[in-house]
């Protein structure tokens, strides 16, 4: 019901006027013992199953796995590409190189460090 309809209800019938008629749709089809069944399940909670030996999967941690293998192999990535890196920066480091006499000749008259 809407507010403005609501509003003229109750200036139309009182405080009775607006009360709820109930839940609208199809009535329920479960039984007396199926409903008392459901809401114990409801109130135990969804890790009540696994306690009674409920052996499958919860699927609420399903992207909580997911999550945490793509994270755990981003990062293993990430650090082989951080140490690959720092190899080949340390193998074009230009003090590591031999000179030879070119590179000693063009340092000498630049005065830049020449690869040779």
């Amino acid at each position: 019901m809407s507010a403005s309809r609501w509003y003229r209800a109750w200036q139309a019938g009182g405080t009775a006027a607006p009360a709820s008629k109930g839940a609208a749709g199809w009535p329920c089809r479960l039984s007396e013992e199926q409903r008392e069944r459901l809401d114990a399940e409801l109130t135990a909670g969804p890790s009540a199953r696994h306690r009674r030996g409920g052996g499958e999967l919860d699927v609420t941690a399903l992207p909580l796995i997911i999550g945490l293998v793509l994270g755990v192999a981003l990062f293993v990535g990430y650090v082989f590409v951080l140490i690959g890196m720092r190899q080949e920066d340390r193998r074009m480091r230009l003090g590591d190189t031999p000179p030879s006499r070119a590179a000693g000749l063009a340092r000498r008259v630049t005065g830049c460090h020449v690869r040779g």
